[in-house]
């Protein structure tokens, strides 16, 4: 992977950069809801998926 800060020393746009850190986390929790609702009809079988979801929305590293 890449190291922490890397994008935004070498100027490039991220989501944070464009909608500020308040904005960016909203829309990260808005999009993981839509993968939810996405995912409630496959049950049992999307219970990976939607984990996924929740590592890559609520990770604190």
């Amino acid at each position: 992977g890449k190291t922490a800060g890397k994008d935004s020393k070498q100027g490039k746009p991220t989501y944070v950069s464009a909608l500020g850190v308040a904005r960016a986390h909203e829309l990260a929790e808005e999009l993981r809801a839509e993968a939810h609702a996405a995912l409630a009809g496959l049950g049992a079988r999307a219970a990976r998926l939607a984990s996924l979801a929740d590592f890559v929305v609520l990770r604190k590293f």
